[in-house]
């Protein structure tokens, strides 16, 4: 009576585990959904902004010396920023697909079979496209050059001879800095990019350490 007893304490428990992990499956989907959104409306927002700033730099007739200098430090900076935060929408993207593949794995352990696969089916594969991320950030960084390249042609324009010596030479170390800065944040995105990835990576340990009871 007592074995019968422990057995189905057992299955309650089981229960109570399975629904637990299926609420917190749905939540980290519906995050999941809500990553990949908000990394589309970044993309959009950011890319809509830089186009109309680059759009207004080429539609003015004489842009003066400050157009340049917007055009080659401020408008960049932005087409960084939005890729930071898209970089950061992605972390969470893997973060919740991670935990759900985990999620999977414990929920098929509780009712015995295969019922959950999808993610770890993607994992397992490997099929983790690139070039769709690969593809938005060259769009962002290719915005942000090209305002720069406006920017130095706006810049070179507006220096005539009769400048002082130590404005010239302040307008191409400005522009040494700049273009400085921009490979090493391609280098600094890379190598973050490249963490993420790695870290949510299959060959990595899974994130439920303790045994199924």
């Amino acid at each position: 009576m007592m074995w019968k007893r422990a057995e189905g304490d057992a299955g309650d428990d089981r229960a109570l585990q399975l629904q637990a992990a299926l609420a917190e499956y749905e939540s980290l989907r519906q995050e999941s959904m809500a990553s990949i959104s908000n990394r589309v409306t970044i993309v959009n927002f950011t890319f809509g902004a830089l186009a109309v700033m680059i759009a207004g730099l080429l539609a003015q007739k004489d842009p003066g010396l400050l157009s340049g200098i917007i055009a080659a430090l401020f408008v960049p900076q932005l087409a960084k920023t939005g890729l930071l935060i898209w970089l950061g929408e992605y972390d969470r993207s893997q973060r919740a697909g991670r935990w759900i593949r985990d999620l999977e794995l414990r929920i098929n352990a509780l009712v015995d079979n295969r019922s959950m696969a999808w993610e770890s089916a993607l994992m397992s594969k490997g099929n983790h496209m690139s070039y769709p991320y690969a593809s938005t950030v060259l769009l962002l960084l290719g915005a942000g050059w090209a305002s720069l390249v406006v920017g130095i042609e706006i810049i070179y324009t507006n220096l005539s001879p009769g400048n002082p010596v130590w404005l010239e030479v302040a307008a191409v170390a400005g522009l040494a800095v700049v273009v400085v800065a921009e490979v090493l944040f391609v280098v600094f995105f890379r190598s973050k990019w490249r963490t993420v990835r790695t870290h949510y990576s299959p060959r990595n340990v899974h994130l439920w350490n303790e045994p199924i009871g």
